[in-house]
């Protein structure tokens, strides 16, 4: 993110931001000692014998003007998918915190992509994330 885009972000109100390497990192405050984007990492790596995995990059926010702005994949989609290597099978993964509870949005999306064929469920560590691909 070039100098003058950087400055141009504000985070969501109840969040912090820092820039790193290029990156955004955002959490909210008052969060758990691990965050979800570092249980997306371990999960990711968790999964690599088994599928190929994707992070959904998305972000909004306020630009200093004030202008609302939301980039990205529709609202509920899952943290992570792709598709099992072993039978080419969907599979979205909903990432969260040990205490985080996924949205109604969330719930509908696994539902939706569940009835349609895919491999879908909820994980807070990689030992769950496996145990979602293997069972079905």
């Amino acid at each position: 993110m070039s100098a003058a885009r950087w400055r141009s972000f504000r985070p969501m109100q109840g969040s912090t931001a820092i820039k790193s390497g290029g990156l955004i990192i955002r959490w909210r405050k008052g969060g758990s000692s691990i965050t979800e984007h570092e249980i997306q990492n371990r999960i990711r790596a968790a999964l690599a014998p088994y599928c190929v995995i994707f992070r959904a990059n998305v972000g909004k926010g306020y630009t200093l003007d004030g202008r609302y702005f939301s980039t990205g994949l529709p609202v509920g989609f899952s943290d992570l998918f792709g598709f099992r290597r072993s039978d080419g099978r969907a599979v979205f993964i909903e990432v969260k915190a040990e205490h985080g509870r996924a949205s109604e949005k969330q719930l509908h999306f696994l539902d939706t992509v569940r009835q349609a064929g895919a491999i879908a469920g909820i994980a807070r560590s990689p030992e769950e994330a496996i145990q979602i691909i293997q069972e079905v």
